[in-house]
């Protein structure tokens, strides 16, 4: 590339035999064409994941030769595009983007949002890493083939589910109303709380690390679970359950 243009650098031998002023002519089926005195010359511009064929001739005072024998080159691979995120399992997440056509290999590169970066290799159109509950990830992947590099293409911006509450405490204030604590959980905009016993359900929202949940059923045991949301990932709603006795 030059100049931010593409272009296939052809070359070949002079025929030391000739004599008399030669010009060549290199020409791809593509369209692109080029002339040269000499041994070489660029076609350009080319795009990415471009099939060429391409064929050189001379010419002097007598006329053009016949074209030489093909030679197919393929150019550097297009950039994976539709890039998204499964989280698969508990700290796994796997990136996907759709397949590039005459691509050898894929380097996905993921950066977290505290400057924690890795990357990974495959020839597959997917590629699993280690997430962490509550952080926002910077993705990119770059296509490879004989040829080089793919350009810069898409960069997907995702953010993980909000953590799980932890040093959950629950206590019951009076007969019928329980207050539950916790610490404040990485990426948790609000806490839905939910306290529920074989009859009935009573919930709580809020933004603070603490809920009072009144009108309980006397000598009951309720199963209470926090489940940490934010606006943009959601609800984490694998977060085990508390079991409290009013």
């Amino acid at each position: 590339m030059n100049n931010g243009l593409a272009g296939i650098s052809v070359s070949w031998e002079r025929d030391e035999g000739v004599f008399g002023s030669l010009q060549y002519h290199v020409m791809s089926d593509q369209n692109p064409t080029c002339n040269s005195p000499s041994s070489s010359c660029t076609l350009s511009p080319v795009g990415c994941g471009e099939v060429h064929t391409v064929r050189v001739s001379t010419s002097d005072e007598a006329g053009p030769s016949d074209p030489s024998d093909p030679v197919v080159f393929i150019t550097f691979p297009c950039p994976p595009q539709s890039l998204a995120v499964v989280e698969s399992t508990e700290g796994s997440c796997t990136l996907t983007w759709d397949t590039v056509t005459h691509v050898n290999s894929y380097t996905a590169f993921i950066k977290r949002g505290d400057g924690a970066e890795e990357s990974c290799n495959t020839t597959s159109r997917s590629c699993t890493y280690n997430c962490t509950c509550g952080h926002t990830y910077l993705m990119s992947v770059m296509a490879f083939n004989q040829a080089g590099s793919s350009p810069e293409g898409q960069v997907l911006n995702y953010t993980t589910l909000p953590c799980c509450p932890e040093d959950v405490s629950i206590s019951a204030v009076s007969t019928d109303t329980f207050e539950i604590t916790w610490t404040v959980s990485r990426g948790a905009e609000l806490y839905q709380t939910r306290a529920a016993d074989s009859s009935e359900v009573i919930l709580c929202n809020d933004t603070a690390p603490v809920c009072a949940l009144s009108d309980l059923s006397c000598d009951s045991s309720y199963s209470v679970v926090l489940t940490p949301c934010n606006d943009i990932s959601g609800c984490n709603r694998a977060c085990k359950a508390h079991t409290q006795i009013t």
